[in-house]
């Protein structure tokens, strides 16, 4: 006699775009209200979207970018992929032009800081 049994789990999506937007949020200093105000995307909606639990649209991903100030397609990214290809760029510069954009860094730098 055989037995079958079987065990039901809670799944939620693996979407990367939505840990993604979570990783931006935490990267640029927003709480998930701020980004609420900033969307008028509804705070429920925001946080299945973060945790995989609802599909984002294109209306959705629009929205949380301008508010993250970031382009849409940078959502599809992690922000610590963008600063290790960015590392990568630099490495294959000759020395002149590495001394070059890092200048230009610290100029944008020196612009954002608070006075």
């Amino acid at each position: 006699m055989y037995m079958i049994v079987t065990m039901t789990t809670k799944t939620h999506s693996t979407d990367t775009t939505s840990i993604m937007i979570r990783q931006w949020r935490l990267a640029k200093g927003t709480t998930l209200q701020e980004l609420q105000a900033q969307t008028n995307i509804d705070h429920s909606m925001l946080s299945k979207i973060e945790n995989g639990q609802r599909r984002w649209n294109r209306d959705h991903i629009l929205a949380i970018a301008d508010a993250l100030c970031v382009e849409p397609y940078q959502l599809f990214i992690s922000p610590e992929d963008q600063v290790l290809s960015l590392i990568e760029k630099l490495r294959k510069l000759p020395p002149a032009q590495i001394n070059q954009a890092l200048a230009v860094l610290n100029a944008l730098q020196s612009n954002n800081d608070p006075e």
